[in-house]
């Protein structure tokens, strides 16, 4: 029953997705049948993290990310549904896994656009009750959450509701569900970019990149070697969104981390390491920032050093 639970779910998650039509439709189901697996015995256990934990861990540790998203989004809604608990919500999922922590954001964004959708005067409370410099992730969610369920129309338009750093943050979530909708074909992703407003691209770059550096991290070697398909004015964007892709990866499980970095020929071990290089740079740079903007402000400061260390050059010259 549980299972037949999942696969029902599923089935309605994914059929209006060309991904599931793709050859990359196994992946694309497993990612979202362990986010829902998640979801599923976190919503029904009875406050006992340990145990969903535990079994969470069983989990293949390629997809066990997305099993914690699925998770917080289920805490998200034992947290929000009748008592808007934010406090409670941080609380609880990070006892369930502190390396989760980004995924946690994004997954209350799936809850806060599911209960509010666009209206802006809803979401004013985040400000304060949120950690500062972690809480415009939750626009992520919200932009991803829109799109990945929308299959007719232009649900971009609506970012604009949001004051301009949500609305980037919307449009980043935006990009990784490009890159799922498309089937995980970038060219396909590409296409759907041009009709974005020019003054948001390169935050849907961003995302794209994101989303490709964290679904396909078991295939790292390709997922950069697809830098060169990106248009030039956009790549810096593009790879600022590997980075936080990468480093997503990094901070949930350090083991899983260091198996598949180092089974990488030096000369991309030597890449991924300036990435992360440039993204803890950054954050160090801004350490004494405590705002709640801090989030595109870390998002800029990572594409002007990917730009000054020369980045998408060195990429270009794997390619030839």
């Amino acid at each position: 029953m549980f299972l037949l639970s999942i696969n029902r779910l599923l089935n309605l998650v994914t059929s209006s997705s060309i991904a599931y039509y793709s050859g990359n439709s196994k992946r694309y189901k497993l990612i979202f049948y362990y986010f829902l697996y998640g979801l599923i015995i976190t919503l029904f256990s009875l406050k006992n993290n340990h145990k969903v934990k535990n079994r969470i861990m069983k989990v293949n540790c390629h997809y066990r990310g997305f099993t914690y998203e699925g998770a917080a989004l289920a805490i998200a809604i034992k947290c929000m549904l009748f008592r808007n608990n934010v406090e409670k919500f941080e609380e609880s999922t990070l006892s369930l896994s502190e390396g989760s922590i980004y995924q946690n954001y994004v997954a209350l964004g799936w809850y806060l656009h599911a209960r509010h959708k666009f209206k802006k005067s809803k979401y004013t409370y985040l400000n304060t009750k949120l950690n500062n410099r972690l809480s415009l992730i939750v626009f992520d969610g919200i932009g991803f959450k829109a799109s990945i369920f929308n299959i007719s129309g232009d649900i971009t338009d609506k970012f604009n509701e949001f004051e301009i750093d949500q609305s980037r943050v919307c449009y980043q979530g935006y990009g990784r569900s490009l890159w799922f909708k498309s089937g995980f074909n970038i060219q396909t992703a590409l296409y759907e970019i041009e009709k974005v407003p020019y003054k948001y691209k390169a935050d849907v770059y961003s995302g794209l990149g994101l989303a490709n550096a964290y679904s396909f991290f078991d295939k790292i070697e390709t997922t950069l070697e697809l830098t060169n398909l990106i248009p030039l004015d956009y790549r810096v964007a593009y790879i600022q969104g590997l980075s936080f892709g990468l480093e997503a990866r990094r901070t949930q499980d350090a083991r899983y981390w260091d198996e598949t970095i180092n089974s990488l020929p030096f000369s991309y071990i030597d890449i991924v390491n300036r990435m992360i290089t440039i993204v803890h740079k950054a954050i160090e740079k801004f350490i004494n920032i405590n705002d709640k903007t801090f989030y595109t402000i870390w998002v800029d400061e990572v594409r002007k050093e990917i730009k000054l260390a020369k980045i998408p050059c060195i990429l270009d010259n794997k390619q030839e």
